[in-house]
């Protein structure tokens, strides 16, 4: 893992690590971290496929930590603090907090 933030951190400069608001058990929010695979001068009030260049603003390390699913390494402290389960949530849940998940 500390490869990988080596790698991102000298690439561009800025935090390592991306959150994210999850909806959690019990319609809890928390954050989720994720390896940062976008710069930091991405726009971040607009979605990256909304982007007019997108590529412009995807490290070079991404298609790397993307494709072995090396990003997701950081939930692991998410799974063990509790916030997160082995099976968690995804980002569509926040789309559909009014479902019962009973």
């Amino acid at each position: 893992m500390g490869t990988i933030a080596l790698a991102i951190k000298l690439e561009d400069p800025g935090p390592v690590l991306f959150t994210q608001k999850r909806l959690g058990q019990n319609k809890q929010y928390f954050k989720l971290h994720k390896f940062r695979s976008m710069k930091m001068s991405t726009p971040h009030d607009v979605p990256t496929h909304m982007l007019d260049n997108p590529d412009q603003y995807i490290t070079k390390i991404r298609k790397f930590i993307r494709a072995h699913s090396l990003d997701e390494l950081p939930q692991i402290w998410d799974i063990f603090i509790g916030d997160s389960g082995i099976i968690g949530t995804t980002k569509k849940n926040l789309d559909f907090t009014r479902v019962s998940l009973a």
